[in-house]
């Protein structure tokens, strides 16, 4: 099989680029975004805190243009959270960054992936086949960044989901079917990819997937979940206490009742809330407080001029929310936590109120 790896996106896709309604062909480049780090608030920069642990700052993406392409007969191979896109009439497999970022990598890490390739279950589709699913696709923050930025970027076409045979999706979580259900995908036209799976299509479509969020992606997000929203005056936290994956701030109780609630903060649990009602939540606060998780990722639908405190694990300090919220026009800030095991949290309260009083200064 030959790789198609060109540098140029108009050289990889040439020849398989579907058009818009006015003949032109879907491929738009998109600016790079410029981001603002976050602000630390009674504690030293990140990298202070980072003794032989490489730093984990949001990077600035890759400008991934916006293109559309159509396969006659394509196939593609999902292993190892990768997506392998593949012409068969051609004979060619597309390692491109812009359709998996496994492809950013040096060619011999990824024909290292490519010649291990297994082939589990195998589908053939009739009809016209959509692929939503990308690296990471059913991780919460993933899943709106690069799913839905596939879908809006779909969309951005002038294409109709009514037109679509089946829908090609990450593994079946609580939120992949939730948003499967908001856009009215019949459950027969849902077909969840798993690894080792290949998928065969009639007519194989493949959206570029963004590397992280991009303002095309909020934008539809908003437009298409937020309904209404408040005037964002709440304080909010919020709370990691149904989390399985870690990072706990192991005295949240004494936070909560001696330095957040009495100075106005709401207590939330994302995971109990429809994604409207998350949406809407989010919208209608002017200051965050919360440990780095994926609830987070409802950022995007807060107001420019609001304000984040993010909590950390001197373990792991990762900006990609930070990225987020600048994108949004949010001032974002963030405080360290004292080193426990497996990344959790714990603050002094004394201090924890000072950082959260000084946060609320700059949200005036």
């Amino acid at each position: 099989m030959n790789y198609v790896a060109q540098t140029e996106i108009a050289a990889v896709l040439q020849g398989h680029l579907a058009h818009d309604r006015t003949g032109a062909a879907c491929y738009r480049t998109n600016p790079e975004l410029a981001w603002n780090e976050p602000t630390p608030v009674g504690c030293p920069a990140h990298a202070a805190f980072l003794e032989g642990v490489p730093a984990k700052t949001a990077h600035q993406p890759t400008a991934v243009p916006a293109f559309l392409v159509e396969l006659v007969g394509g196939s593609l191979l999902k292993q190892g959270r990768s997506i392998f896109c593949i012409d068969q009439h051609r004979q060619e497999l597309f390692c491109h960054r812009f359709f998996d970022p496994l492809f950013a990598f040096p060619p011999a890490v990824w024909q290292q992936q490519v010649h291990q390739l297994k082939v589990g279950r195998t589908v053939n589709l009739p009809g016209r086949c959509l692929l939503l699913d990308s690296r990471y696709g059913s991780e919460f923050y993933h899943f709106n960044a690069t799913v839905l930025g596939r879908m809006a970027r779909f969309l951005a076409f002038d294409r109709r989901l009514a037109d679509i045979d089946y829908f090609l999706l990450p593994e079946a979580t609580s939120f992949v079917t939730a948003w499967a259900d908001l856009m009215r995908i019949p459950l027969e036209k849902r077909v969840h990819l798993g690894e080792h799976m290949l998928v065969t299509a009639q007519k194989l479509l493949v959206p570029s997937a963004p590397e992280e969020f991009d303002l095309g992606t909020i934008g539809w997000i908003n437009n298409t979940l937020l309904r209404s929203a408040d005037k964002p005056e709440k304080r909010l936290f919020i709370s990691r206490s149904l989390s399985p994956n870690g990072r706990q701030i192991l005295n949240e109780a004494e936070l909560v009742e001696r330095v957040l609630r009495p100075r106005g903060f709401e207590v939330v649990q994302l995971e109990r809330l429809p994604l409207q009602q998350q949406a809407e939540t989010l919208a209608a606060s002017r200051v965050i407080v919360a440990a780095h998780g994926a609830g987070l990722t409802n950022l995007m639908f807060c107001s420019p001029g609001a304000c984040v405190l993010e909590l950390f694990s001197p373990r792991w300090i990762e900006f990609c929310f930070a990225r987020l919220a600048s994108l949004v026009g949010m001032r974002s800030f963030y405080h360290v936590s004292q080193d426990l095991p497996d990344r959790n949290l714990a603050f002094d309260p004394q201090t924890f109120a000072e950082v959260v009083d000084a946060t609320l200064a700059h949200a005036g």
